[in-house]
């Protein structure tokens, strides 16, 4: 038996078309790294383009997030490291149009809450805050949420704000 001592979850609005299936499901789970997604990024010939074509065979659903997390893979593997591959990635989908970035990734060792919106891009008839990220520390145990799960409470990432949360210690 193993103790779980870290979980991510991802309350999903089933965007769109696109199915509501295992495949599509949060959180997507690859060589050991867990990913869940809150936005929508335009899928296509500019965001295939930053797959790596062993982890595009990979792909089970058809969600824009599963793309993304194999686009994050593909420059994790290219750089090495996560704040890396996210700066990467941010520079190379500069011209790939998108709502929210935002993702909760599980490694083995760290947390990591990524905050990347286009305010512009919101779906239609949401609060400005639509996007926004908050985190706290209650107890010591780090959370990290959007703003329609939780009140407005804790501290907000600044767009572009990338957090490490270290497991061992949740510092």
């Amino acid at each position: 038996e193993h103790a779980v001592t870290d979980a991510i979850v991802h309350l999903r609005w089933a965007t769109g078309d696109l199915a509501v299936c295992e495949p599509n499901t949060h959180p997507f789970i690859h060589d050991g790294i867990a990913f869940c997604h809150n936005g929508a990024l335009t899928c296509g010939p500019a965001l295939d383009a930053l797959i790596d074509p062993s982890l595009r065979t990979e792909l089970e659903g058809d969600t824009d997030s599963e793309q993304y997390f194999a686009a994050l893979l593909t420059a994790l593997r290219a750089t090495g490291s996560m704040p890396d591959a996210y700066r990467r990635l941010l520079a190379d989908l500069g011209d790939t149009q998108f709502s929210s970035l935002n993702a909760l990734v599980l490694t083995a060792d760290d947390l990591w809450v990524l905050s990347r919106n286009n305010p512009d891009r919101r779906p239609q008839g949401t609060d400005p805050d639509y996007y926004d990220l908050r985190w706290d520390v209650r107890d010591g145990v780090f959370t990290a949420w959007s703003s329609q799960v939780r009140p407005a409470v804790g501290s907000l990432l600044a767009d572009g704000d990338l957090v490490q949360v270290h497991r061992a210690t949740g510092i």
